[in-house]
């Protein structure tokens, strides 16, 4: 064990980091329980979740406008709390805040197994939470599952580590289980395994062996069981979903967090090097070129966002502990330098997400939860409206439409993704298309952004607004949402762009 000796100011630091980052994150928690929608797939989970625990369709048929491209474990969980809570999204909100708390102590327990002590550990904790608060402000507290499998997976990884070689097939077995829990909960969770395979491949190839035998007899009992309950559906929606990519867009999203993270990068890369034993430091530099590589492929589908970079920021708060580690080595060998150069390095894996973190708050989405919370009676009206209505009623944002407990008639997203990649055809009869000119839909909700912004293609938006509009007595009913009824059947023609999406 390498001995961190801390003077009291490290220590307040350490502390900063972690109540800076509460307190930045003190308006999505604030708006757990609010009727808003911060994030499109919020409504979505929420309704699959519904599904899954009321004995509904979870898988819908390819050529439904409702898709599910997600792993069904997330979707139990979810729904289980919410019906205890009785709102899915807030069970949601919860369980994700929850999840990254246990990641965050997973990253102090790998930075102990790397040989921190307990104040070095939560200094790379600490980095860990800004860091998440940096790249992904709108995913805290969010119903959304992705850290909730970060959670399984990397308590996995804590376990294939620390298994003793006395209980290895206990170890390995409960290791798989919980890897392939977190991949039932999002199937993108696999930079982890992959570096742990690779740190032992060239460390250990007998705890490498007993995880490989035990994750195929555990993997093939869990695929027995999922398709005898789901079948080729879930197949079909998880692995072969409909979605445009683009390695150009991989590389607009890379570049765009490459200067938030390069800071990070330099140092993990400069403490491997200065290690002598770089047996247990291996780990960290293959997690992170997994990640990174993972993070990238995964950018080039549409609607991928920052989130994916979570495994990323993982191995980087671990290479900030290695550094300060490298550091301390240094120092012994030059006595007159003692405690300056351990101070030096504690404040170069602190500042950088410490100040990008505080000038992510001030352009952060939060400021817009802060609005919309100011707005949540509008949307309360709006969702009493709709639950009021007769019929059904079409949401963009589908959150609206969870509160108003009604089905959820489109998946705007990933059936626009569908249109464009030529999975389905506009012109189907029972398609969004032949749905509007019918004026099927009572009203239909939709975001206020461009049409070249938005998920459906322009095209099949303009025949939208071809077939409804805003009503004559109403304005938006919220900052972000447009409320449209159907046009009469003499109706004025199209309205010009610009009077139809509203000033932004």
């Amino acid at each position: 064990m390498i001995t961190h000796r801390t003077a009291r100011w490290e220590r307040l630091l350490m502390l900063g980091l972690v109540l800076e980052f509460f307190a930045l994150a003190a308006i999505p928690l604030y708006s757990i329980p609010f009727h808003i929608s911060r994030n499109y797939n919020e409504g979505w989970n929420a309704y699959f979740a519904q599904a899954a625990i009321t004995g509904g369709v979870l898988y819908p048929s390819v050529d439904s406008m409702m898709i599910n491209n997600y792993p069904p474990l997330s979707f139990y969980i979810i729904g289980a709390i919410g019906k205890l809570v009785g709102d899915n999204i807030v069970a949601g909100r919860m369980i994700a805040f929850l999840a990254l708390m246990v990641i965050a102590r997973n990253v102090f327990e790998f930075s102990r197994w790397l040989g921190s002590d307990r104040m070095l550990a939560g200094l790379s904790m600490g980095v860990f939470l800004l860091g998440i608060y940096t790249l992904m402000p709108q995913y805290i507290a969010l119903n959304d599952p992705g850290f909730l499998a970060h959670a399984f997976v990397t308590s996995a990884g804590l376990v294939f580590l620390k298994a003793r070689e006395s209980r290895l097939w206990q170890g390995m077995f409960f290791a798989a289980l919980l890897m392939i829990l977190g991949g039932l909960i999002k199937h993108s969770t696999i930079s982890l395994p992959l570096a742990l395979c690779a740190y032992t491949v060239f460390n250990d190839r007998r705890r490498l062996g007993v995880f490989l035998i035990t994750s195929m007899v555990v993997g093939m009992m869990v695929g027995v069981v999922a398709y005898s309950v789901w079948g080729m559906a879930m197949l079909d929606g998880v692995l072969f979903n409909a979605r445009q990519k683009s390695i150009q867009r991989s590389v607009v999203m890379m570049l765009h967090d490459l200067p938030l993270l390069l800071p990070y990068i330099v140092m993990t890369t400069i403490a491997w090097l200065l290690r002598a034993d770089r047996q247990k430091f291996s780990f960290v530099l293959w997690y992170l070129v997994w990640s990174m590589f993972n993070a990238f492929w995964m950018f080039s589908g549409g609607g991928v966002n920052q989130n994916v970079m979570c495994d990323a920021i993982i191995s980087l708060s671990l290479g900030a502990a290695i550094f300060i580690i490298a550091m301390i080595g240094i120092e012994n060998r030059f006595v007159a330098l003692r405690g300056k150069i351990q101070a030096l390095a504690v404040l170069l894996i602190s500042v950088p997400w410490m100040a990008t973190s505080l000038l992510t708050y001030l352009s952060s989405p939060y400021i817009t939860t802060l609005a919309q919370i100011l707005d949540a009676p509008k949307w309360e009206k709006l969702s009493e409206t709709l639950a009021r209505s007769e019929g059904p009623v079409a949401c963009e944002t589908l959150a609206i439409c969870y509160w108003a407990h009604k089905p959820m008639e489109i998946d705007f997203f990933n059936y626009g993704q569908k249109l464009l990649t030529g999975s389905v055809y506009v012109d189907a009869p029972t398609g969004f298309l032949a749905k509007i000119s019918k004026k099927t839909y009572t009203y239909v909700v939709i975001e206020q952004i461009p049409l070249d912004n938005s998920r459906l293609p322009r095209f099949l938006m303009e025949d939208l607004f071809q077939n409804y509009e805003l009503p004559k007595s109403s304005q938006l009913i919220t900052r972000g949402e447009l409320f449209l009824v159907p046009r009469p059947s003499d109706g004025e023609r199209i309205q010009p762009k610009s009077a139809r999406i509203g000033s932004l």
